[in-house]
């Protein structure tokens, strides 16, 4: 709510956390959340929705629009991803995906490329001033990031995997040539499935 409540009217959002959630930002805005867990559990699935609910574009970043091969370049085009979010008059919802692909933690053995791009991305979530727009970077490997990304985050949204009740709901939707005791049957046999999975299966 507090996400959608920040796109679509920052100011209200503003007022009721200023007094409620003092361990937000001074401003009291989301700028920056984390969504981890499996592939395929619904993360992209969820800001395209948060997105089409505030009215606001999403702009989705995968990996391969970062990465370079030529030195600087990478930085230089995730600050160009920045300055142009933060011009699109209505707000936006910035999604960094596969977040881990990028920046992992620096006890790891970091190459020198990965500790200049984890600098850019530190700095423009810092110094974020675009009251309308929202970041929010995917991940499946949270405990691969580095502390100092992670502080960024003003709070996370983990996905799970689907319980055979949720899994039983989405063969129904996606499986309608099979009979209901044949759907839930299948879904007592689909433990470890995420919903893409299951999605692929029918």
């Amino acid at each position: 709510d507090s996400l959608l409540l920040n796109l679509l009217d920052p100011s209200t959002l503003n007022r009721i956390s200023a007094g409620t959630r003092e361990h937000l930002q001074a401003s009291g805005l989301p700028k920056a959340v984390l969504f981890d867990g499996p592939p395929g559990t619904g993360k992209t699935s969820t800001a395209r929705a948060l997105a089409s609910m505030a009215v606001v574009p999403l702009v989705y970043v995968p990996i391969e629009s970062i990465t370079s091969k030529y030195y600087g370049e990478s930085e230089k085009i995730l600050s160009r991803i920045f300055a142009l979010s933060s011009q699109f008059e209505g707000g936006c919802i910035l999604f960094l995906d596969e977040i881990d692909a990028l920046v992992t933690t620096r006890e790891q053995d970091m190459h020198d490329a990965s500790r200049r791009i984890l600098g850019v991305l530190l700095k423009e979530i810092d110094g974020f001033e675009a009251s309308n727009v929202v970041v929010i970077a995917a991940t499946n490997r949270k405990r691969d990031l580095d502390p100092a990304l992670l502080s960024r985050f003003e709070f996370g949204v983990t996905f799970g995997l689907p319980d055979e009740q949720c899994r039983g709901k989405i063969l129904e939707k996606y499986a309608k040539h099979l009979k209901r005791e044949e759907n839930s049957h299948l879904a007592s046999l689909t433990a470890g499935f995420a919903g893409r999975d299951l999605v692929l299966l029918c």
